[in-house]
């Protein structure tokens, strides 16, 4: 009797703490859903951008009317008078190089190889001289040019008078002014113009006491 009760007590005993299993927690609870029928609402629209500010200033445009350094040159063909003790015909080819240092200013190198003829009662010259002139010139409306310097030019002569002959070359000194009017177009960006030129160009020549004077008047091209 004893053994049987024992045994009925050692069935009702709780387990032992070996054999407990630890418990899961609880699954999350699942998000509320809408009622039947009923749809979620939509998400309120962006506001529209606001407008710009009246005192904004659009931007200043680019300036592209501009002029830079360059090079110039220009060749012309023309013709005029010589004038000194005596008057005769002159023909006369020019090339200019140089530089033009903005809109208004340029300094170039005219050659200017000149053939002239004259004759008088007491006899007959040739000569030809070849002018060297290093002008400073001023270009005003982009058409108008106004130039000026000296001069070092190379000159020979042939000559008769009655029955002698006589020839001689040289040095000598001489300065040119020279106005010329340009008929062309002027490229904003940089400033270079190019374009028919009329010109006209005053040299004197100092051979020993006398002055000779060479009036050439020219058509040509430029680019400057």
């Amino acid at each position: 009797m004893l053994s049987l009760l024992l045994a009925v007590a050692l069935t009702q005993a709780p387990a032992s703490s070996s054999d407990t299993k630890p418990v899961a927690p609880p699954p999350p609870p699942e998000p509320p859903t809408a009622p039947v029928g009923v749809t979620p609402s939509a998400q309120p629209p962006a506001p529209p951008p606001a407008p710009p500010s009246a005192s904004a200033k659009p931007a200043a445009p680019v300036d592209e009317d501009f002029d830079v350094v360059r090079f110039r040159s220009g060749i012309s063909l023309g013709g005029g008078v010589t004038v000194g003790p005596v008057l005769g015909p002159t023909a006369a080819l020019s090339v200019r190089l140089g530089a033009q240092w903005g809109r208004n200013f340029g300094t170039y190198l005219q050659s200017q190889p000149t053939v002239f003829f004259v004759s008088s009662d007491a006899g007959v010259v040739v000569g030809f001289t070849v002018n060297n002139s290093l002008l400073a010139a001023l270009t005003l409306f982009d058409m108008l040019e106004l130039g000026v310097g000296p001069s070092l030019d190379y000159l020979g002569l042939a000559g008769c008078a009655g029955s002698s002959c006589v020839a001689g070359t040289g040095l000598a000194f001489g300065a040119d002014a020279r106005v010329a009017v340009n008929f062309g177009h002027r490229d904003p960006r940089g400033g270079r113009r190019s374009g028919l030129t009329l010109s006209a160009d005053l040299h004197p020549l100092f051979v020993g006491d006398s002055v000779v004077f060479f009036t050439v008047f020219s058509v040509g091209v430029d680019w400057f």
